[in-house]
């Protein structure tokens, strides 16, 4: 189990990206659907990995951990 933590909850929305093993931050948002027109941005380039791409609520503890 991987868990993501992440202190600063102004911008609770996060667009994550998966490389090698490892989650990275692209960018943080207000809002949900702020958060959800970049990741279909992103998808346009990952393409064959949008798997790789996730979009999380760090006020919900639930979407912080991924099985691996």
């Amino acid at each position: 189990m991987t868990y993501f933590r992440y202190q600063d909850s102004s911008k609770p929305w996060l667009v994550l990206f998966c490389q090698e093993s490892y989650w990275h931050i692209i960018d943080r948002f207000l809002h949900e659907a702020d958060a959800k027109s970049c990741w279909r941005g992103l998808t346009v380039f990952v393409k064959q990995n949008a798997s790789y791409l996730k979009i999380i609520n760090i006020k919900d503890p639930d979407s912080w951990k991924r099985e691996d």
